[in-house]
């Protein structure tokens, strides 16, 4: 098994999380700073009033407080990789 080297910063943290077709998303807002890769998939990201469509290689920033949601497009599963900064204490283990 590969592990995921471990975020160089102490006031960050990394999750890696998937995203299957037809799922309702939630939209909302935390005050961390998100960055999102996309690793898989394709993805229509909603941050406030604009949306931008993510593919494998496909980056974004995700500005602290900014009302936030991502909807699956197609039928392959979205694969992602989240960076919070500061650490959300309810990824934490």
């Amino acid at each position: 098994m590969v592990k995921p080297p471990k975020f160089p910063r102490e006031d960050g943290q990394k999750r890696r999380r998937g995203g299957q077709p037809g799922h309702e998303p939630r939209p909302h807002d935390h005050p961390h700073e998100q960055i999102v890769y996309i690793m898989a998939g394709q993805m229509d990201f909603h941050i406030e009033d604009t949306v931008t469509r993510l593919g494998p290689g496909g980056l974004l920033v995700v500005p602290p407080n900014a009302r936030h949601w991502g909807v699956v497009v197609g039928d392959e599963v979205v694969l992602n990789l989240d960076v919070f900064t500061p650490k959300r204490a309810e990824y934490a283990a």
